[in-house]
C-alpha cells in the first residue's frame, strides 16, 4: 500500500523581524514537553530569534522568546545542536512562562549557531542572548551550517569556496577545498560520517577524513543537500531533484 502524503495547512505568520528572513531551522524541544515546538530564524536585520509554541494555549500560540542581536552583519545561516553532557537541557523544572503565560512551554537545550555574511560564526545557548563563542571562521559569507546529530561536529560552508570542520570549542580541524565557486550546502551522513558539500560550481563532493573521495557533476544549478540514513543523498536544484544511493 502506498504511503499517504501528510496533509499540511496554513497555521500562522510570525512577525518580529524588521527585514527579510534569510534562514530558518528547528530547535529541539525537551522530551519532557511533548507537543511543544520551537524555531530559530535569522534575518537581514542583524538578529536571530527563537520562537516557540505552547500546546496549552489556544491554537498552539507562537511567540517570540529570545533575540540574539549581537551581529555585525546580516545572518545568512543558522543551525542547532541537540543537548549533550556539556550542554544539557535547561528549564526542566517547568518554570512559569511570562511570555505565553503558562507552565508547559518547552525546555530549550543544546546550542544555536549563527553564520553571518561577514564570515563570523557565533554560538549561543538558547537560555542567553550573549554569545558563548565568536570567531572569524571564513573569508566571506557563511552560507551553510550543519551539526552532526551523532557527534556534534559542526560543518560550515562559505562563499570563499571552502568548507570547514569544527569540533569542541569551535576548533577548526579540517578545511575542505576544491570547489571553484561558493559552497551553498553542507551535510554529514549520520551513520558513516561522510561529509557532503554542494556548490554554485554545479558539483557535489563527498569527503572522507578531509579528502575528496567523489565528485558528482550532474547538478545543473546551485544545489541544496538533505542527508538521510543508509547513505542517501537528495540534491535539490531549481527544477530537479536528484537522489543518490550508496
Amino acid at each position: 500500500m502506498a504511503s499517504q502524503t501528510p496533509s499540511f495547512s496554513f497555521s500562522c505568520v510570525l512577525s518580529g523581524h524588521s527585514n527579510d528572513v534569510r534562514c530558518l531551522t528547528a530547535l529541539t524541544p525537551s522530551t519532557n514537553f511533548a507537543g511543544a515546538s520551537a524555531l530559530v530564524s535569522g534575518s537581514r536585520d542583524l538578529s536571530a530569534k527563537v520562537w516557540r509554541s505552547c500546546p496549552e494555549t489556544k491554537d498552539r500560540e507562537w511567540k517570540e522568546d529570545r533575540v540574539f542581536a549581537k551581529h555585525d552583519r546580516y545572518i545568512s545561516s543558522v543551525a542547532t545542536m541537540a543537548p549533550n553532557d556539556k550542554y544539557p537541557e535547561v528549564g526542566t523544572d517547568r518554570p512559569y512562562c511570562s511570555t505565553l503565560h503558562c507552565f508547559n512551554c518547552p525546555a530549550f537545550q543544546g546550542l544555536i549557531y549563527t553564520g553571518t555574511v561577514s564570515g563570523v560564526i557565533r554560538v549561543f545557548s538558547p537560555a542567553s542572548s550573549e554569545p558563548l563563542h565568536e570567531l572569524n571562521a571564513h573569508a566571506n559569507c557563511v552560507s551553510a551550517l550543519f551539526v552532526s546529530p551523532s557527534s556534534g561536529t559542526l560543518l560550515s560552508g562559505s562563499w570563499d569556496c571552502s568548507a570547514k570542520v569544527w569540533v569542541g570549542e569551535l576548533k577548526a580541524v579540517m578545511v575542505l577545498t576544491g570547489h571553484e565557486n561558493a559552497v551553498w550546502a553542507v551535510g554529514i551522513f549520520p551513520e558513516s560520517g561522510i561529509m557532503v558539500t554542494g556548490s554554485a560550481d554545479m558539483s557535489i563532493r563527498l569527503w572522507v577524513a578531509g579528502k575528496c573521495k567523489k565528485t558528482l557533476k550532474e547538478a545543473h544549478t546551485q544545489v541544496r543537500i538533505e542527508t538521510e540514513s543508509r547513505m542517501r543523498l537528495a540534491c535539490y536544484t531549481c527544477n530537479l531533484l536528484l537522489r543518490y544511493n550508496s
